[in-house]
This record gives structure tokens, C-alpha cells and sequence, in this order.
């Protein structure tokens, strides 16, 4: 499989995690998305596929913008993606990550 096929995926290795999606299928993902069926058919009655209507000309252009949207900081200093790792945080904490240890717990 070529590097920019590479399906979305997340792995922990040697104390890093890191999160991957290849650029094209970063764009290919975009075009079935939800929001570019609002932006590609509002004039077509939803008859077209956005892919019939628009295209990503340049992959890894298109890839870098979403990075910079993703770490586009908000006032309070929070970007797109530490509110992804926070809620994906909680929610493993919720879900009884046996990891998260109180102090309590831990001196037993």
C-alpha cells in the first residue's frame, strides 16, 4: 500500500502516540463527507456526487490545510485536535480505563 492510501489509524509505540491518515485518503474521505454534499449540492438538487461537482487539486496541499485547522488556536489557547485527545481521554477514563488511578487507589 502506497503511504498516501494509508487508512486512518492510531497506534502507541515506544511512548509516542501517533495518529496517520494517508493525504489521499484524507481528501477521498472529504468528498463523501457531510459537509461536502452541503457545499457541492445546493444548486444540484442532490443529484451529483461533490466528486462530480469539485475536486482536491493537490492532496498534500489540502492535507496541510487541515493540519493547520487542526491546530488552529482558539482564544482559550484549544486547538481541534487536544479537544479530540481530551474527550477521547475522559471517555477512557469513563469507560474504566484501568490505567487511571486515583492516589487513593494507587497506595493500596
Amino acid at each position: 500500500m502506497k503511504p498516501q492510501n494509508k487508512p486512518l489509524s492510531v497506534s502507541v509505540h515506544k511512548g509516542v502516540m501517533r495518529i496517520e491518515i494517508g493525504v489521499d485518503t484524507l481528501a477521498s474521505a472529504y468528498l463523501r463527507s457531510e459537509h461536502a454534499w452541503r457545499v457541492a449540492n445546493p444548486n444540484a438538487n442532490g443529484n451529483l456526487l461533490p466528486e462530480d461537482i469539485f475536486r482536491i487539486k493537490n492532496k498534500s496541499g489540502f492535507a496541510r490545510d487541515v493540519k493547520r485547522e487542526m491546530l488552529d488556536e482558539a482564544e482559550d489557547g484549544s486547538n481541534l485536535l487536544n479537544m479530540m485527545l481530551d474527550k477521547a481521554a475522559a471517555g477512557a477514563v469513563e469507560q474504566g480505563s484501568i490505567y487511571f488511578v486515583t492516589d487513593e487507589e494507587e497506595a493500596k
